[in-house]
């Protein structure tokens, strides 16, 4: 995992607030990049909510999608280990999470829990028609949010 994608929706409307991205392609060294990756994101974190607030409320809600398994071990361990350090971090700040599987959420949002990437990024663009999904991952990220939506 290069990057982790956020989006941000209004609980009431569904309306996206933001999409942000935090990367680190800066090395190929894994352990290096996940370091800096988790810090980016920490920082973002603390960027939006504060070093201090507590946020165990209903306002904010933290959903992860679990690691896709790849045929590459090293990569699949990898993405186990960025989505554990974001649970980490999330903990830390006490904001709670939930994570989900991709056959799940696409099963309740899109209604194929085998929807295609395509079928994934239309569905986001008549879904939310002023904003932009410049990658496949930003769709993905509002849909998950969406999911945690109507879960709620």
């Amino acid at each position: 995992s290069k990057s982790i994608h956020i989006v941000r929706l209004d609980v009431v409307s569904g309306n996206i607030l933001e999409m942000s991205k935090c990367v680190d392609a800066t090395t190929k060294d894994p352990e290096i990049r996940f370091d800096r990756l988790i810090d980016e994101f920490m920082i973002w974190q603390m960027n939006r909510f504060g070093v201090k607030e507590n946020l165990v409320n209903d306002t904010y809600l933290a959903i992860i999608e679990n690691a896709i398994y790849v045929q590459n071990i090293k990569a699949t361990n990898y993405i186990n280990h960025t989505i554990a350090g974001v649970k980490r971090e999330l903990h830390k700040y006490r904001i709670p999470r939930i994570s989900i599987d991709n056959k799940s959420w696409k099963k309740t949002v899109l209604g194929n829990g085998n929807a295609s990437k395509e079928q994934i990024m239309q569905f986001a663009k008549l879904k939310w028609q002023n904003d932009n999904f410049s990658e496949q991952d930003y769709a993905d990220a509002a849909c998950i949010a969406l999911w945690g939506k109507i879960r709620i």
